[in-house]
Protein backbone atom coordinates (compact mmCIF):
# COMPACT_ATOMS: atom_id res chain seq x y z
CA UNK A 1 0.00 0.00 0.00
CA UNK A 2 1.19 3.54 -1.23
CA UNK A 3 0.78 6.84 1.11
CA UNK A 4 1.45 9.88 0.20
CA UNK A 5 2.38 11.93 3.55
CA UNK A 6 2.08 16.23 2.67
CA UNK A 7 4.36 17.88 5.60
CA UNK A 8 3.98 21.66 5.97
CA UNK A 9 6.34 23.66 8.96
CA UNK A 10 8.24 21.33 11.13
CA UNK A 11 6.30 18.27 10.54
CA UNK A 12 8.78 15.30 10.09
CA UNK A 13 8.01 12.08 8.37
CA UNK A 14 8.71 9.00 9.93
CA UNK A 15 11.13 6.55 7.11
CA UNK A 16 9.08 4.05 5.58
CA UNK A 17 9.23 1.90 2.14
CA UNK A 18 5.42 2.41 1.70
CA UNK A 19 5.53 6.37 2.44
CA UNK A 20 6.16 8.91 -0.47
CA UNK A 21 6.81 12.15 2.04
CA UNK A 22 6.44 15.78 0.03
CA UNK A 23 7.34 18.91 1.77
CA UNK A 24 4.08 21.13 1.51
CA UNK A 25 5.99 24.34 2.14
CA UNK A 26 9.11 26.48 2.50
CA UNK A 27 9.19 25.77 6.63
CA UNK A 28 9.02 22.14 5.40
CA UNK A 29 11.56 22.27 2.91
CA UNK A 30 14.00 24.49 4.92
CA UNK A 31 13.72 21.56 7.64
CA UNK A 32 15.14 18.96 5.22
CA UNK A 33 18.55 17.45 6.75
CA UNK A 34 20.75 16.97 3.25
CA UNK A 35 20.32 14.95 0.24
CA UNK A 36 19.14 11.99 2.12
CA UNK A 37 16.39 13.41 3.81
CA UNK A 38 13.26 11.48 3.53
CA UNK A 39 11.24 14.67 2.05
CA UNK A 40 10.58 15.76 -1.40
CA UNK A 41 9.54 19.04 -2.49
CA UNK A 42 7.06 19.43 -4.78
CA UNK A 43 8.91 20.47 -7.73
CA UNK A 44 10.99 17.53 -7.37
CA UNK A 45 7.99 15.47 -7.42
CA UNK A 46 6.15 16.86 -10.04
CA UNK A 47 8.65 18.67 -12.06
CA UNK A 48 10.31 22.11 -12.55
CA UNK A 49 7.81 24.02 -14.70
CA UNK A 50 4.73 22.53 -12.49
CA UNK A 51 4.51 25.77 -10.32
CA UNK A 52 4.17 27.52 -13.33
CA UNK A 53 1.48 25.37 -14.39
CA UNK A 54 -0.39 25.51 -11.35
CA UNK A 55 -0.13 29.20 -11.50
CA UNK A 56 -1.65 29.15 -15.05
CA UNK A 57 -4.13 27.12 -13.83
CA UNK A 58 -5.47 29.75 -11.04
CA UNK A 59 -5.31 32.22 -13.57
CA UNK A 60 -7.22 30.25 -16.10
CA UNK A 61 -10.16 29.58 -13.04
CA UNK A 62 -10.37 33.20 -12.53
CA UNK A 63 -10.75 34.28 -15.97
CA UNK A 64 -13.84 31.42 -16.38
CA UNK A 65 -15.59 32.42 -13.00
CA UNK A 66 -15.89 35.33 -15.48
CA UNK A 67 -17.31 33.68 -18.18
CA UNK A 68 -19.74 31.64 -15.76
CA UNK A 69 -23.74 32.66 -16.29
CA UNK A 70 -25.16 34.27 -13.21
CA UNK A 71 -28.26 36.01 -13.61
CA UNK A 72 -30.45 35.13 -16.69
CA UNK A 73 -27.47 33.61 -18.24
CA UNK A 74 -25.56 36.69 -18.25
CA UNK A 75 -21.99 36.51 -16.96
CA UNK A 76 -20.69 38.25 -14.59
CA UNK A 77 -18.47 39.84 -17.28
CA UNK A 78 -21.70 41.25 -18.79
CA UNK A 79 -23.49 42.10 -15.45
CA UNK A 80 -20.46 44.10 -14.00
CA UNK A 81 -20.33 47.50 -16.30
CA UNK A 82 -20.58 50.88 -16.52
CA UNK A 83 -21.76 52.63 -19.12
CA UNK A 84 -21.51 50.04 -21.41
CA UNK A 85 -18.24 49.29 -20.46
CA UNK A 86 -16.92 46.41 -18.63
CA UNK A 87 -15.39 46.75 -15.25
CA UNK A 88 -14.88 42.71 -15.07
CA UNK A 89 -10.63 43.45 -15.38
CA UNK A 90 -11.05 45.09 -12.01
CA UNK A 91 -12.87 42.78 -10.56
CA UNK A 92 -10.23 39.71 -11.91
CA UNK A 93 -7.64 41.70 -10.48
CA UNK A 94 -9.09 41.79 -7.42
CA UNK A 95 -10.02 37.87 -7.49
CA UNK A 96 -6.26 37.13 -8.21
CA UNK A 97 -4.18 39.37 -5.88
CA UNK A 98 -6.47 40.16 -2.97
CA UNK A 99 -8.67 37.09 -2.06
CA UNK A 100 -7.73 33.78 -1.10
CA UNK A 101 -9.64 32.11 -4.25
CA UNK A 102 -6.56 31.78 -6.51
CA UNK A 103 -4.38 30.30 -3.54
CA UNK A 104 -7.19 27.80 -2.93
CA UNK A 105 -7.11 26.63 -7.10
CA UNK A 106 -3.31 26.12 -7.06
CA UNK A 107 -3.75 23.36 -3.61
CA UNK A 108 -6.34 21.69 -5.57
CA UNK A 109 -4.39 21.92 -8.76
CA UNK A 110 -1.38 20.69 -7.23
CA UNK A 111 -3.10 17.95 -4.96
CA UNK A 112 -4.60 16.60 -8.53
CA UNK A 113 -1.11 16.84 -9.48
CA UNK A 114 0.78 14.91 -6.85
CA UNK A 115 -1.98 11.98 -6.96
CA UNK A 116 -1.64 11.54 -10.76
CA UNK A 117 2.11 11.16 -11.06
CA UNK A 118 2.45 9.04 -7.72
CA UNK A 119 -1.63 7.65 -7.58
CA UNK A 120 -1.15 6.75 -3.68
CA UNK A 121 -3.59 4.34 -1.91
CA UNK A 122 -3.43 6.79 1.07
CA UNK A 123 -3.04 10.20 1.65
CA UNK A 124 -1.39 12.16 4.89
CA UNK A 125 -1.75 15.58 5.87
CA UNK A 126 0.50 16.48 8.89
CA UNK A 127 0.75 20.68 9.51
CA UNK A 128 -1.52 21.47 6.98
CA UNK A 129 -3.32 25.10 7.90
CA UNK A 130 -7.10 24.28 8.30
CA UNK A 131 -8.18 25.23 5.02
CA UNK A 132 -5.50 23.74 2.98
CA UNK A 133 -5.92 20.45 4.95
CA UNK A 134 -9.63 20.86 3.94
CA UNK A 135 -9.14 21.33 0.20
CA UNK A 136 -6.96 18.26 0.72
CA UNK A 137 -9.23 15.88 1.97
CA UNK A 138 -12.25 17.23 -0.74
CA UNK A 139 -10.20 16.39 -3.47
CA UNK A 140 -9.22 12.99 -1.75
CA UNK A 141 -12.55 12.49 -1.61
CA UNK A 142 -13.22 13.59 -5.21
CA UNK A 143 -10.29 11.18 -6.19
CA UNK A 144 -12.01 8.35 -4.62
CA UNK A 145 -8.32 8.24 -2.05
CA UNK A 146 -8.52 7.57 1.60
CA UNK A 147 -7.48 10.26 3.28
CA UNK A 148 -5.92 10.76 6.96
CA UNK A 149 -5.50 14.14 8.57
CA UNK A 150 -2.65 14.33 10.57
CA UNK A 151 -4.25 16.77 13.70
CA UNK A 152 -6.77 13.51 14.54
CA UNK A 153 -3.11 11.69 14.68
CA UNK A 154 -1.70 14.05 17.40
CA UNK A 155 -4.84 14.13 18.63
CA UNK A 156 -4.28 10.36 19.62
CA UNK A 157 -1.14 10.93 20.70
CA UNK A 158 0.34 9.77 23.42
CA UNK A 159 -0.45 6.49 22.20
CA UNK A 160 -0.67 3.66 24.84
CA UNK A 161 3.05 2.23 23.61
CA UNK A 162 4.37 5.49 23.52
CA UNK A 163 3.38 6.01 27.86
CA UNK A 164 4.51 2.55 28.71
CA UNK A 165 7.92 3.29 27.30
CA UNK A 166 8.34 6.53 29.64
CA UNK A 167 10.52 6.56 32.82
CA UNK A 168 7.53 6.89 34.86
CA UNK A 169 6.32 3.68 34.33
CA UNK A 170 8.98 2.28 34.32
CA UNK A 171 9.54 3.46 37.61
CA UNK A 172 6.11 2.20 38.60
CA UNK A 173 7.33 -1.09 37.56
CA UNK A 174 10.46 -1.11 39.22
CA UNK A 175 8.61 -0.42 42.50
CA UNK A 176 6.64 -4.02 42.30
CA UNK A 177 3.39 -2.22 41.04
CA UNK A 178 1.29 -4.49 39.40
CA UNK A 179 -0.22 -4.10 35.86
CA UNK A 180 -3.20 -2.78 36.88
CA UNK A 181 -2.13 -0.50 38.97
CA UNK A 182 0.41 1.02 36.29
CA UNK A 183 -2.38 1.24 33.43
CA UNK A 184 -5.08 2.44 35.87
CA UNK A 185 -2.68 5.23 38.28
CA UNK A 186 -0.07 6.34 35.30
CA UNK A 187 -1.12 5.31 31.86
CA UNK A 188 -4.41 5.97 31.23
CA UNK A 189 -3.73 9.33 33.64
CA UNK A 190 -2.00 10.49 30.27
CA UNK A 191 -4.13 9.16 27.81
CA UNK A 192 -7.35 9.94 28.68
CA UNK A 193 -6.79 13.64 28.11
CA UNK A 194 -6.00 13.27 24.44
CA UNK A 195 -8.90 10.85 24.10
CA UNK A 196 -11.57 13.45 25.64
CA UNK A 197 -10.40 16.25 23.16
CA UNK A 198 -10.03 13.60 20.36
CA UNK A 199 -14.03 13.19 21.09
CA UNK A 200 -14.58 16.74 21.52
CA UNK A 201 -13.18 17.55 17.76
CA UNK A 202 -15.03 14.74 16.44
CA UNK A 203 -18.53 15.33 17.97
CA UNK A 204 -19.01 18.32 15.13
CA UNK A 205 -18.21 15.93 12.21
CA UNK A 206 -20.41 12.99 13.64
CA UNK A 207 -23.35 15.45 13.94
CA UNK A 208 -22.94 16.16 10.54
CA UNK A 209 -22.53 12.91 9.71
CA UNK A 210 -25.92 12.00 10.91
CA UNK A 211 -27.79 13.77 8.15
CA UNK A 212 -26.07 11.52 5.52
CA UNK A 213 -26.24 7.83 7.34
CA UNK A 214 -29.66 7.99 8.18
CA UNK A 215 -30.73 9.45 4.81
CA UNK A 216 -28.62 6.49 3.31
CA UNK A 217 -30.14 4.06 5.00
CA UNK A 218 -33.71 5.67 5.75
CA UNK A 219 -33.18 5.60 9.56
CA UNK A 220 -35.60 7.87 11.52
CA UNK A 221 -33.68 10.54 13.33
CA UNK A 222 -32.66 13.98 13.64
CA UNK A 223 -30.62 14.39 10.72
CA UNK A 224 -32.87 12.65 8.29
CA UNK A 225 -35.84 15.34 9.60
CA UNK A 226 -33.10 17.95 8.66
CA UNK A 227 -32.97 17.03 5.35
CA UNK A 228 -36.67 16.31 4.98
CA UNK A 229 -37.09 20.10 6.38
CA UNK A 230 -34.25 21.43 4.14
CA UNK A 231 -35.97 20.05 1.09
CA UNK A 232 -39.05 21.13 2.14
CA UNK A 233 -38.16 24.78 2.89
CA UNK A 234 -39.46 24.27 6.64
CA UNK A 235 -37.32 26.98 8.16
CA UNK A 236 -38.41 26.90 11.59
CA UNK A 237 -37.60 22.87 11.66
CA UNK A 238 -33.80 23.52 9.67
CA UNK A 239 -33.47 26.48 12.54
CA UNK A 240 -33.83 24.47 15.47
CA UNK A 241 -32.01 21.84 13.77
CA UNK A 242 -28.95 24.08 13.59
CA UNK A 243 -29.85 25.45 16.80
CA UNK A 244 -29.61 21.71 18.56
CA UNK A 245 -26.51 21.16 16.69
CA UNK A 246 -24.51 24.13 17.93
CA UNK A 247 -25.67 23.60 21.89
CA UNK A 248 -24.18 19.94 21.26
CA UNK A 249 -20.66 21.03 19.91
CA UNK A 250 -20.93 24.30 22.94
CA UNK A 251 -22.12 21.57 25.73
CA UNK A 252 -19.57 18.99 24.29
CA UNK A 253 -16.47 21.14 24.23
CA UNK A 254 -17.54 23.23 27.37
CA UNK A 255 -17.53 18.93 29.35
CA UNK A 256 -14.55 18.52 27.72
CA UNK A 257 -12.45 21.90 29.29
CA UNK A 258 -14.38 20.89 32.53
CA UNK A 259 -12.97 16.98 32.67
CA UNK A 260 -9.49 17.84 31.52
CA UNK A 261 -8.16 18.93 34.93
CA UNK A 262 -10.36 15.98 36.79
CA UNK A 263 -8.62 13.61 34.34
CA UNK A 264 -4.98 15.60 34.89
CA UNK A 265 -4.69 17.31 38.32
CA UNK A 266 -1.28 19.21 36.62
CA UNK A 267 -3.81 21.48 34.64
CA UNK A 268 -5.39 22.81 37.76
CA UNK A 269 -1.86 24.74 39.08
CA UNK A 270 -1.07 25.83 35.50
Amino acid sequence: MKILGLYAGDAAPARTADLVAVAWDESAERARRGPDSALRTVSQVLGPEAAHEVDGAAVRWTKEWGRRPLLDGRSFRDLYSWKGVSLWWFAEIFLHHSTEATRFVRVIETVHRLLDVEAPDEVEAHGLPEDEALLVARTCLARGVLFHRGAVRRARHPSVADVLRLDFVRTARAKGLSSRTVYRRHVLANILPSLVVLFALSLPGLLAGSIFVESVFAWPGLGRATLAAILARDYPVVMGATVFYAAAVIVANLAAELALPLLDPRRESA
